[in-house]
């Protein structure tokens, strides 16, 4: 486990300061529960408490550790004898690894005053695994500390949840995505154009990232650029180019979607549920931008700026009202995915009227 201090992290500066209260006050919790979206940084947080709970000389003030003593150095090692990350294996967590960590914590701990076990994806546990982490939460040893990790906080048990401190974690804001990922090496255009896509998920960020998805991110941007000046031909054949544009980026199309073919142009590639959604994003992300330049937000504040010439011409081309009917239909196209088993014929049905000719005035 990588120790990170807490001037690193973004976005989690309330949820550090209560737990840094609790820890200094001596009001720390024996169980916590972390939940909040997917990606955004609670197994980070998890790690950091269980290396403030292990070190032997944490600062007096802060969320952080000495990094120094025999503890810290050991959790850099990742060989920490008293701080065990429990994670799925394949699909679930299963009672023989609560079982076994259960026994484990029978045992004094060697190093820390405490013995920590994070429960990373804490939803997998399955029944009976849930029932026995219960027992253990009922009656914990005394010289130990668990760390609950969630995004789906509803699947487990609520007598697990009221034995926990109920941490709540936020999605990441656009900029601190940005921030991170540009720390990280990504170039700062990508970093913008990435942020807004990304739900906050730091994890999705980095999988737009991917070479693949962006060349896809940069495809639809350009075409969605062109908005309202494209023909009918010019759309179809970016409908007929996308199926193989976001092939192998994950989410297979369903073997049922194919079954009934509304018409001979679906007789192409598939395109994935997965692949309508992120072209959905990055067409709302676009006209997002233009309506905004439109009400004279300066471009550089804005994801898809760095084109700033074609977002303008944009914005003139097609007006408020215009682009405020096309993002209403881009959020009805993806609302109606639940119930249309075709991405293809939705993208090319909605491509085709926002880019209709305006109605002439009378």
């Amino acid at each position: 486990m990588d120790l990170i201090q807490p001037a690193a992290l973004r976005g989690h500066g309330r949820v550090l300061s209560a737990l840094e209260r609790g820890l200094v006050s001596g009001r720390g919790a024996q169980a916590y529960l972390f939940e909040g979206p997917e990606g955004c940084g609670k197994m980070t947080v998890a790690t950091m408490l269980a290396a403030r709970i292990a070190c032997l000389s944490p600062p007096e003030t802060g969320f952080s550790h000495c990094n120094k003593c025999p503890s810290c150095l050991a959790f850099r090692r990742t060989d920490h004898p008293d701080v065990s990350v429990l994670a799925r294996d394949g699909a679930s967590i299963r009672i023989d690894q609560i079982r076994d960590m259960t026994r484990r914590l029978r045992y004094e701990p060697v190093l820390a005053a405490a013995k920590i076990v994070i429960v990373d994806e804490a939803d997998c546990m399955r029944e009976e695994a849930q029932n026995a982490m219960l027992k253990t939460l009922e009656e914990p040893p005394s010289s130990s500390v668990f760390v609950l990790v969630t995004a789906r906080p509803t699947q487990l048990l609520t007598t697990i949840l009221s034995r926990c401190r109920r941490i709540v974690f936020g999605a990441l804001s656009a900029e601190d995505v940005c921030v991170v990922l540009e720390r990280e090496g990504v170039e700062p255009s990508e970093a913008r154009v990435v942020a807004p896509l990304c739900e906050g998920s730091l994890r999705r960020a980095r999988e737009l990232c991917d070479p693949a998805r962006m060349g896809v991110l940069r495809e639809v941007t350009r075409f969605a650029l062109e908005i309202g000046t494209p023909g009918p031909d010019r759309v179809l054949s970016f409908v007929e180019l996308l199926p193989s544009l976001v092939a192998g980026l994950g989410g297979e199309a369903r073997d049922d979607e194919a079954e009934t073919r509304a018409s001979s142009s679906d007789a192409g590639p598939r395109l994935s549920q997965e692949g309508l959604v992120l072209v959905l994003d990055v067409l709302r992300g676009v006209l997002r931008d233009a309506f905004l330049m439109g009400q004279g937000v300066d471009p550089a504040r804005l994801p898809t700026g760095g084109d700033a010439a074609r977002l303008h011409t944009l914005a003139v081309s097609l007006g408020p009202e215009r682009i405020a009917d096309a993002i209403a239909r881009v959020t009805d196209t993806e609302a109606s995915l639940r119930t249309n088993p075709n991405p293809r014929l939705a993208l090319e049905a909605l491509l085709l009227a926002v880019n209709a000719p305006a109605p002439r005035a009378v």
